[in-house]
């Protein structure tokens, strides 16, 4: 068995983007991005 997760646990804010394998960060590089 596993320990117990907190109940009001704060979920993250998304920052990164990943489209059709091409990925995007905050402070990452700018490529292209194919939809």
């Amino acid at each position: 068995y596993h320990v117990v997760a907190p109940q009001n646990a704060v979920l993250p804010t998304p920052d990164s983007t990943l489209i059709n394998g091409k990925g995007r960060f905050a402070g990452g590089a700018t490529s292209a991005l194919a939809v």
